[in-house]
């Protein structure tokens, strides 16, 4: 399971996307967005729901990163270095809530 420590680090990242909280699922971590299940937290890494969101959308703005499990379809990596970047977190904000991965307020 990824460190307690690990986990909070990504949650003050995640927060610049809406209310954030974690709890252990599966062995690792699920996060929630405004009370939506929206990532998971697994071997140290950041996957974000992006089911519904445009194949060309996932494409610019995570590439071609990994998933977090053999066959998973619905997740794009994010890491901690992309949300130091504004017009990145703003544009990944507006395509989740567009495919209604979170609810914009709770």
């Amino acid at each position: 399971m990824t460190d307690k420590a690990i986990v909070d680090s990504y949650l003050v990242h995640l927060e610049k996307l809406g209310v954030v909280r974690a709890k252990p699922m599966f062995g690792e971590w699920g996060v929630y967005l405004n009370e939506s299940f929206a990532a998971i937290i697994g071997e140290g890494r950041l996957y974000l729901k992006v089911k519904g969101v445009p194949e060309k959308v996932v494409e610019e703005l995570f590439g071609n990163r990994n998933q977090p499990y053999d066959g998973a379809k619905n997740y794009a990596e994010a890491e901690a270095t992309d949300f130091e970047d504004a017009e990145w977190v703003a544009a990944v904000k507006s395509a989740l809530l567009a495919a209604r991965v979170y609810k914009a307020e709770i």
